[in-house]
């Protein structure tokens, strides 16, 4: 929800969340513009989905967060 109602974009690069299976979903612009931004930093999309989705894919680790 935070990232749907980012008010400060392009500086939070929100667009480049997405769903865990690939799919473009949920953005404070509509999701069109969302697929035109992630298209021009080359990544591949058809039908709302990430194409290879794996190649691009990042994973957030907890445990590499140092306090």
């Amino acid at each position: 929800m935070v990232l749907n109602k980012n008010p400060s974009i392009p500086e939070v690069p929100c667009h480049r969340v997405v769903r865990s299976n690939g799919e473009v979903r949920g953005y404070v612009n509509e999701i069109e513009k969302k697929i035109e931004l992630l298209e021009s930093e080359g990544i591949p999309i058809k039908d709302k989905k990430i194409i290879n989705f794996e190649k691009y894919f990042f994973r957030f680790d907890r445990s590499e967060i140092k306090t």
